[in-house]
């Protein structure tokens, strides 16, 4: 029996599964769970035995039964039971045992690691393993009154590192700098702008921006390891940006760094450069999209607040109508108090449409939460991306075409000078050997840019699963919205049924005609209200 036939099975299988398995396969290499069964603790005979017992056939391959089987038998051995079948026939009717592994996340961790050590050129995350990554708040400190030099700090928290510190926009700029020397071919965003002249308005925008710059940071599988990343994210004190700077300025970029680099020819193919060309394609017409998302996004945002605008002006005026004092005087009202009754209705429509007001700029900056940041993050990574393709042409691409033009041009002496039945001299030699090293320098940069490339436009693929939750942020906040004001224009609706009535004491004349008016009380006239017809509110 090599899958499993019995028992309840936990949910901990199910997710252990999901995490571990490979994109587009059911199947798990042995190879692979070796590295997950090995944080169970067990020893290497009962993990081959195990292995044993579910893969019979030497596949070297188990699918969802056998995987599960496995984790039974995993809980058997650690809790020191026989590895045999007939033990788990015990769980006939209740659930298996749940063996003690790795985390989730590390699971995800393990197995995109294993993922990338047999196919480098595969990324192996999804988007929602890149969201669990670290968990980045970045929050204005409240500026120190009296404070001379006016500037911005900034609280960073982050979960991964388990930090809190204060930052200025100079360290930004500081760490910014080192990130992107050591990271040229990689999607380093772009920092947000400064500014002289600095409106709580234009603060806040920035606090978002940079809470997104680091986002995608935190988000980006090589960056996140970095050291740089972990200093700017731990280190206490003044000047971090200062700091940063002084302490990796002769650091190395991650050509020279990075084991993959030496072999970046063999991870390079004709279809990559392909794929290249068309990704670029397809990432300029996401960009014009994604753009055209924000400005959307925006506009219900600016529509919102403009009604709350409206309701908080709406209010105001009514409270001005609720306090008119002329209009209450004996010569202008008579024996009528239909107009005391009416302020006091706009004293409360006063409340009311405020009420609404705050209400619309809560539902305002929800949508700048929800569907416009989501849009102004993806709208990010893809201007880096774009920055990425410029900067590549630039210091790569070219220099490796001039670098390959010296030395065909020194073939093409050589080649000359010797159907002449000449040699070059020592001098043209030695010129010849630095411009074969500058190539083979030139060439390692360029196919180790193309590599990386390729794995930062998976990266955006895989962050184009942001989109579903952009739209689920935009239809939950619009139903929560209009939901929220069709409760408040209820509310408002009594007030507004009953303004005006009078309550003024009947006429001496008696209850069935007024000689001024020649109308018949309403009180008294039982078909008043069938025959006399409801009128417009705005006549």
């Amino acid at each position: 029996m090599a899958g499993l036939s019995t028992g309840q099975v936990p949910q901990l299988y199910r997710e252990v599964f999901d995490a571990v398995t490979v994109s587009n396969s059911s199947k798990i290499p042995k190879s692979l769970w070796l590295k997950v069964i090995s944080t169970a603790n067990i020893t290497e005979s009962s993990a081959t035995e195990i292995w044993k017992m579910c893969d019979p056939g030497l596949t070297n391959m188990i699918g969802r039964d056998q995987f599960y089987k496995s984790l039974a038998l995993t809980a058997l051995a650690q809790l020191g039971k026989p590895l045999e079948d007939k033990v788990l026939l015990n769980y006939t009717d209740k659930e298996l045992p749940s063996p003690s592994l790795a985390s989730v996340n590390e699971l995800k961790d393990i197995k995109a690691r294993f993922v990338r050590a047999t196919n480098p050129s595969e990324l192996g995350y999804t988007y929602e393993d890149l969201k669990g990554f670290d968990e980045i708040k970045v929050t204005l400190i409240p500026e120190k009154k009296g404070a001379l030099l006016k500037h911005n700090e900034y609280t960073v928290e982050s979960k991964k590192f388990g930090s809190s510190v204060s930052r200025r926009y100079k360290d930004f700029e500081g760490f910014h700098h080192i990130l992107s020397q050591r990271f040229p071919f990689r999607l380093v965003p772009n920092l947000p702008p400064k500014a002289i002249s600095q409106s709580s308005e234009f603060i806040e925008q920035r606090r978002r921006a940079l809470r997104r710059y680091l986002c995608l940071i935190a988000r980006h599988p090589v960056l996140l390891q970095d050291e740089v990343v972990r200093y700017f994210f731990t280190a206490s004190g003044q000047d971090v940006g200062a700091r940063i700077k002084e302490k990796y300025k002769d650091s190395p970029d991650e050509v020279m760094f990075n084991p993959l680099a030496q072999n970046a020819r063999e991870l390079v193919t004709d279809q990559t450069r392909m794929k290249y060309e068309r990704v670029k394609e397809q990432l300029s017409m996401m960009l014009k999209i994604m753009t055209a998302f924000l400005n959307i996004g925006e506009n219900f945002e600016g529509r919102t607040r403009a009604f709350h605008e409206d309701m908080k002006a709406f209010s105001r005026e009514l409270l001005s109508l609720s306090s008119e004092s002329v209009l209450s005087t004996p010569w202008t009202s008579g024996s009528d108090n239909t107009w005391g009754k009416m302020q006091s209705d706009c004293r409360q429509l006063s409340d009311q449409f405020s009420t609404l007001g705050d209400r619309a700029l809560t539902q305002a900056e929800n949508e700048a939460k929800g569907f416009a940041e989501g849009a102004h993050l993806f709208l990010d990574l893809l201007k880096a991306y774009q920055d990425l393709c410029t900067r590549r042409e630039k210091l790569v691409h070219r220099k490796h075409q001039k670098a390959l033009a010296k030395v065909q041009t020194m073939e093409k002496y050589k080649g000359h000078l010797e159907a002449q039945g000449k040699v070059m001299s020592e001098r043209q030699d030695s010129k010849q050997q630095k411009y074969d090293d500058e190539l083979i320098i030139v060439e390692r940069r360029n196919f180790f840019s193309l590599f990386c490339l390729d794995l930062e436009a998976q990266l955006i693929h895989v962050n184009l699963s942001q989109i579903p939750d952009m739209l689920k942020a935009l239809v939950s906040n619009q139903m929560s919205n209009h939901q929220t004001f069709y409760k408040l224009w209820e509310e408002i609706k009594p007030t507004v049924d009953i303004m005006g009535e009078s309550t003024a004491p009947v006429s001496s004349l008696g209850p069935t005609n007024s000689l001024r008016g020649g109308t018949r009380s309403l009180e008294t006239s039982p078909t008043s209200k069938s025959s006399v017809p409801e009128a417009s509110p705005f006549y």
